[in-house]
């Protein structure tokens, strides 16, 4: 876990001496501030290593999530198996791993990055197959279909599941009483509801 806190100086003192005390309670220790500031320092430059390694053959991409804290670890597990299981479907052995991003009292957004080989000839198929079935689990698990990233074309046979009919209703009369002549990302969205 990587801990920061911004602020007023005074109020940081005081929020990192509580949650460093929650964290020792709890069996963590601290390793320094090297890892927290690598990471400022470099957390923009993962898009472009992403690039060069699909350039390279092999796929990575990352998806999130997001539940409650009490349907998180099952989650996790589930998440974690079915990309590796879609992964080797495909005849490929990857990996998938994850790392809670935000943490909220009633639950948390869980992040994953997934890496294989690309499957030559079959790149879109081995990631429409990984995609739906992480999905899919997230769907069958508790699950949101997006914390942060937004939800879109990619999301849009889930929709349904993920808001059920009221809010699919919903959906739809804003849609039209906001965007009555359907400009805004026609066919996104509902297209597939």
């Amino acid at each position: 876990m990587i801990l920061g806190v911004e602020g007023d100086p005074t109020a940081v003192k005081a929020e990192r001496q509580v949650a460093v005390r929650a964290c020792k309670r709890n069996g963590a220790f601290a390793i320094g501030k090297g890892v927290g500031v690598t990471w400022l320092n470099e957390r923009f430059e993962l898009p472009y290593l992403r690039d060069v390694l699909l350039d390279h053959c092999i796929l990575v991409d990352t998806l999130e999530t997001a539940t409650t804290w009490d349907k998180l670890e099952a989650l996790h597990g589930a998440m974690k198996k079915s990309i590796e299981e879609a992964i080797a479907e495909m005849g490929v052995a990857g990996l998938a791993f994850a790392h809670v991003s935000h943490a909220y009292p009633d639950g948390a957004s869980i992040y994953y990055t997934l890496v294989a080989p690309q499957v030559n000839g079959k790149e879109v198929q081995q990631w429409l197959r990984i995609k739906k079935a992480a999905t899919d689990c997230i769907m069958q698990n508790g699950g949101t279909l997006s914390h942060h990233h937004g939800i879109g074309k990619d999301h849009a046979p889930w929709i349904k599941q993920e808001l059920g009919e009221n809010g699919l209703a919903l959906l739809r009369a804003l849609k039209k009483q906001l965007d009555p002549e359907g400009i805004m990302n026609p066919g996104k969205l509902l297209v597939s509801s």
